[in-house]
């Protein structure tokens, strides 16, 4: 029997209790100055109906329609389904930086390393720990990045910085 669990929380050096889970996978989006928006958003409508979603689901995908992903049946359809639906709730996105990719090699390094039995897993997370704190440090975040830069003329501008709408 294959058992998943949601990862653990900690406490932070504020006594306060925080639990994350990373949000996976790759959003569909549509490109500002694409031709063919209509049928990238025909394809979008088409993708997330629930029946749809449902047979995705079959076949192993993940779904985010909380009416699918709440029932037992979504639950019981694979061994990671029920960690999966229990962590929605405190998901978060990954770094939404500039360096966000090498942040993300560096992760799949050391977590590669330790999986293959090269390195221990404590090992692994001190080495993200170094190698993340060196990158920011070189790129001297927070302060070469303005939190939201200079007004957005339109709206186009606001979904190409990542921002919310409203």
């Amino acid at each position: 029997m294959i058992r998943v669990v949601p990862p653990p929380g900690h406490k932070g050096d504020d006594g306060i209790f925080r639990r994350y889970s990373g949000i996976g996978g790759q959003p569909m989006c549509i490109n500002a100055y694409s031709d063919y928006a209509e049928e990238a958003l025909a394809f979008i409508k088409f993708w997330f109906q629930p029946q749809n979603q449902r047979r995705w689901a079959e076949g192993g995908g993940g779904v985010c329609i909380r009416d699918i992903v709440q029932t037992e049946w979504f639950r019981n359809l694979t061994p990671y389904n029920r960690a999966y639906a229990d962590s929605i709730a405190f998901q978060v996105d990954f770094w939404n930086v500039p360096f966000f990719f090498e942040m993300l090699t560096v992760v799949q390094e050391e977590i590669h390393a330790a999986l293959a039995g090269n390195i221990t897993p404590q090992t692994a997370l001190d080495n993200m720990a170094r190698r993340h704190k060196e990158i920011i440090e070189r790129e001297n975040y927070p302060a070469a990045f303005e939190k939201y830069g200079k007004p957005a003329k339109n709206v186009a501008q606001l979904i190409r910085r990542g921002l919310p709408i409203g």
